[in-house]
C-alpha cells in the first residue's frame, strides 16, 4: 500500500510560521526571474482572489491588491521540507516528494508495504498526529493500492482517507480531470471533448484515447481506472543523524547528564535500525551557561549501530571535556549528537577458515578461547586436500601458549 502526504500552501504556512503577523492576509510568493517575477506559492486567501501558480507579479496584483508579495525564500522553505522528511522517514525510508508541486504544495509518497487493514490504520493515524505535532502544519493523508489513487484520497476533504484495491476505480470516478497527471495541451483538449470527471474518462474504449492521444493516452485511461503501478522512488536518505536537548535550567549534575545522554543515544538507535544503517563517526557538542561550547568527535574502526555502542563512544568524549558541575554557572545548557559517515548495517556472514579476522577481532576471539580452553589455542590446517566436506578437509592442531 502506498500513503500519500499533502501539505497544502506549503511555503505560505512556512512564511507564516516565520512571521506571525502574515496570519490571515491573502499571501503571494514570487520568483524573480531575469525580465519579470512570478507566483510560485500562494495562501489560500489569494488563492479565493483567482491567483494561481505561474501567473505575473502585475496579474496578481491586480487580482489580489491587498496580497503581501514576499520573495521565495530558498533556504526557508529547503528546512521547512527537511522537517517533514525527517518525521516521514521516522516511518519508512521509501519516501518519495514530488518536485513539480514545490513550494506551493508538498506532496510525499510513502511505500508501506503489505500490512494488513489494522496495522495499516493504526500507522496512518500515528503519522498524522506526528505531521501535527511535529511539524505543526495541517496534512493529509490518503492510502490506497497505487500512487494516484492515494493522491486523490489525500485532497479530498477528509485528513484520513482509506481506499480498498477493489474501490480505487469507483473512488476515482466522480473528481475533476484536473487532478490527473496532465500537460496543459491534454487538459485542453479533454475539456474541449466535454470530459469533466475521471469516470467519464474511464467509460471510454481505452483504444480511443490511445488514438486521439497517443501514449500518454493509455496512461491516462489506466490512472482513470484506478491502476497505478508506477512504484515509489525513495529519496536519498541524509548521510547524518541528529539527537539534541536544551535544558531551560543548566544541568549541574553528572548522573542527570548521564540519563540525558542515554535517551539521545536510544534516539538515534532507533533512527539507525529504521534506515538499517551504523555509524563510523560521531561528534558530541556540549554547550555552557557561561557561553563555552566543546566539541569532541571520534572516527571508529567498526561500524556501530546499537544504543549501547553509542554510549561507550559518547562517554569517553564526554571524559575529555572540562566540564564542572560545582557551579551553577558552569551547567550544561544543551548537548547534541551528530552521527555522520553512515553505513549499511546489513549482516555479513564470516567463512570459518578463508576470512581473516582484523586485528581488534582476534585479540577478543583470543580472550575468549583462552577463557574457556584455558592457556592453549587450535590452529585449522589442511587434513584431506580436495575433500568435499569441512570436517574432512581441515582439522584442528593445538598450540601452546607458551
Amino acid at each position: 500500500m502506498i500513503a500519500c502526504v499533502v501539505v497544502p500552501h506549503f511555503a505560505a504556512k512556512l512564511e507564516r510560521a516565520h512571521n506571525p503577523l502574515l496570519r490571515g492576509i491573502p499571501l503571494i510568493v514570487i520568483r524573480y526571474g531575469a525580465q519579470r517575477g512570478k507566483v510560485v506559492a500562494l495562501s489560500s486567501e489569494a488563492e479565493a482572489s483567482g491567483v494561481h501558480i505561474g501567473m505575473t507579479l502585475s496579474r496578481a496584483r491586480a487580482l489580489c491588491p491587498s496580497a503581501v508579495l514576499v520573495s521565495e525564500d530558498a533556504p526557508r522553505h529547503e528546512h521547512g521540507l527537511e522537517q517533514v522528511l525527517n518525521t516521514l522517514w521516522t516511518f519508512t525510508n521509501r519516501v518519495e516528494v514530488e518536485e513539480v508541486a514545490l513550494p506551493h504544495t508538498l506532496i510525499a509518497y510513502l511505500d508501506l508495504g503489505q500490512l494488513n487493514a489494522t496495522h495499516l490504520r493504526d500507522l496512518s493515524e500515528r503519522l498524522l498526529d506526528a505531521l501535527i505535532r511535529e511539524v505543526r502544519m495541517d496534512a493529509s493523508i490518503g492510502v490506497a493500492p497505487g500512487k494516484f489513487p492515494a493522491y486523490v484520497a489525500a485532497v479530498t476533504d477528509h485528513p484520513l482517507t482509506f481506499v480498498a484495491r477493489e474501490m480505487s476505480a469507483a473512488f476515482v470516478a466522480p473528481h475533476p480531470i484536473h487532478l490527473l497527471p496532465l500537460d496543459k495541451e491534454t487538459e485542453r483538449r479533454l475539456a474541449l471533448l466535454a470530459f469533466r470527471t475521471i469516470g467519464q474518462i474511464a467509460a471510454l474504449p481505452r483504444e480511443a484515447l490511445v488514438a486521439q492521444f497517443g501514449k500518454p493516452g493509455k496512461q491516462v485511461w489506466l490512472l482513470a481506472q484506478g491502476l497505478d503501478g508506477r512504484p515509489v522512488k525513495p529519496r536519498r536518505l541524509p548521510q547524518t543523524e541528529h539527537s539534541h536537548q536544551t535544558f531551560d535550567d543548566p544541568l549541574t549534575e553528572q548522573t542527570v547528564l548521564d540519563v540525558t545522554l542515554r535517551r539521545l543515544a536510544d534516539e538515534l538507535a532507533r533512527k539507525l535500525e529504521q534506515r538499517g544503517a551504523a555509524l563510523h563517526a560521531l561528534r558530541v557538542t556540549v554547550q555552557l551557561k557561561r557561553g563555552q561550547t566543546f566539541t569532541e568527535q571520534l572516527h571508529l574502526l567498526q561500524p556501530v549501530a546499537s544504543a549501547q555502542g553509542i554510549v561507550a563512544t559518547v562517554q569517553p568524549l564526554l571524559a575529555r571535556m572540562p566540564l564542572q558541575f560545582q557551579d551553577a554557572g558552569d551547567g550544561v545548557i544543551s548537548v547534541e549528537i551528530s552521527l555522520t559517515h553512515l553505513v549499511s548495517a546489513q549482516p555479513r556472514q564470516l567463512e570459518l577458515f578463508t576470512h581473516k579476522p582484523a586485528r581488534q577481532e582476534l585479540i577478543d576471539l583470543a580472550a575468549v578461547l583462552a577463557q574457556r580452553y584455558g592457556d592453549c589455542f587450535y590452529e585449522a590446517v589442511t587434513a584431506e586436500r580436495g575433500a568435499i566436506l569441512p570436517e574432512r578437509r581441515f582439522r584442528f592442531q593445538r598450540i601452546e601458549a607458551s
